[in-house]
C-alpha cells in the first residue's frame, strides 16, 4: 500500500473489497467458523461462538421449536435447510461519528415455523466497527381474528457491542435504533417482492 500515492484511497477501497470478497468465499464454504476471530481488543472473539452464544441465550430462535432454521442460521452452510433462500449484501451505516461497513447474510424461510408463516433472519458477518455480532429476526404472523385480511410483521433485533462507555454507547444505540427502523422499511419492500413472486 503506497500511502503517498495520489490514488491511495482507491487502493484502500480495492484492498477492502478484495478482503470482503475473500471472506464471503470462505463463509460460503466454511461458515462462521471459517471466519475466525476478531482481534481488535484484548481478547480475541470467535465470531461463531459469539453469534451462536447470543442466539442460544435469546428467545427469538429456540432450537427446540425451530430446529431447522436454528441449524441453518448457526451452522450454515453445513446444515442448510431445504427450501431456504439466502442473500448476501453489504451496507454502509453512519452512526454519527464514523461510517461502518457491514456485511450481512439474509436467510428466508417461506415455510415458516409455528404460528409464523414466513421467517427471515439477517445475520451480520462483519462490521468494521461498533457491532461485534448482530441478528435481526422477522416473523410474518397471520391475523387470525380477520382471516385473509393481512398479517403482523414482528421484528426482533439483538447485538453485542464493545464496552464504549456511557456517552459513546448511548449515541451508538440511538443511531442503531433509527437504522433498525429504516432497515425494517427496506426489508418490508424486499419481502413483498419475494412473496409476490411465489
Amino acid at each position: 500500500m503506497d500511502w503517498k500515492s495520489p490514488n491511495r484511497y482507491e487502493q484502500v477501497n480495492q484492498i477492502v473489497r478484495e478482503k470482503i470478497y475473500q471472506g464471503m468465499v470462505t463463509y460460503q464454504k466454511d461458515g462462521l467458523k471459517g471466519l475466525g476471530s476478531y482481534k481488535d481488543r484484548h481478547q480475541p472473539m470467535s465470531l461463531y461462538d459469539a453469534t451462536k452464544g447470543m442466539i442460544d441465550l435469546s428467545y427469538y430462535l429456540p432450537k427446540d421449536k425451530a430446529e431447522g432454521i436454528y441449524n441453518h442460521v448457526t451452522e450454515y452452510p453445513q446444515r442448510k435447510m431445504a427450501g431456504a433462500e439466502d442473500r448476501f449484501y453489504w451496507e454502509k451505516i453512519d452512526f454519527g461519528q464514523e461510517p461502518t461497513i457491514r456485511v450481512n447474510h439474509v436467510s428466508m424461510f417461506p415455510q415458516g415455523a409455528g404460528a409464523a408463516k414466513f421467517v427471515a433472519v439477517n445475520k451480520q458477518l462483519y462490521a468494521s466497527r461498533y457491532m461485534r455480532v448482530a441478528v435481526q429476526m422477522f416473523y410474518r404472523v397471520p391475523d387470525t381474528e380477520r382471516p385473509g385480511s393481512g398479517f403482523y410483521l414482528i421484528e426482533m433485533n439483538d447485538s453485542r457491542l464493545p464496552d464504549f462507555g456511557g456517552i459513546k454507547l448511548g449515541i451508538v444505540r440511538k443511531v442503531a435504533t433509527g437504522k433498525a427502523v429504516d432497515a425494517t422499511r427496506d426489508a418490508l419492500q424486499m419481502y413483498q417482492k419475494t412473496l409476490n413472486r411465489k
